[in-house]
């Protein structure tokens, strides 16, 4: 009997837990498809300013972005990132261990300086100081 309880309040659970993540991925769908609607009226309205402005390629610039937003695919951008990140890992950001000029670890015209040892003789000398 305590296993058929069981049985019935983890389906029950399920369906529940299935629910409650379907009504929130809605309501954040909803939430992001308005803040879209509202960027893209900014971005409509600072086009119209700009324009009458006199500011043509602003105003070109802005509605460009509003229209990117509108077809934005996320998919396609994160492709496009990755790209841009795999073109740019070639080039190496530092130069090879092998080059013929290494630069020395101390530039030239300056002295290195080492904490001076603290022994017992000179401790002893420093007493008689």
């Amino acid at each position: 009997m305590n296993s058929l309880i069981k049985l019935f309040l983890d389906k029950l659970s399920e369906r529940i837990f299935s629910l409650i993540g379907s009504t929130v991925g809605t309501a954040a769908t909803t939430y992001h498809a308005v803040q879209q609607a509202e960027q893209q009226s900014l971005l409509e309205d600072l086009a119209r300013k700009y324009e009458a402005d006199g500011k043509d390629d602003v105003a070109a610039t802005l509605r460009r972005q509003a229209q990117c937003l509108a077809n934005g695919d996320p998919a396609v951008a994160g492709n496009l990132i990755l790209k841009q990140v795999t073109e740019t890992a070639s080039i190496p950001a530092l130069p090879s261990v092998n080059s013929e000029h290494e630069p020395s670890s101390v530039p030239s015209g300056t002295r290195s300086r080492r904490a001076r040892r603290i022994t017992s003789q000179s401790i002893d000398n420093s007493d008689g100081e």
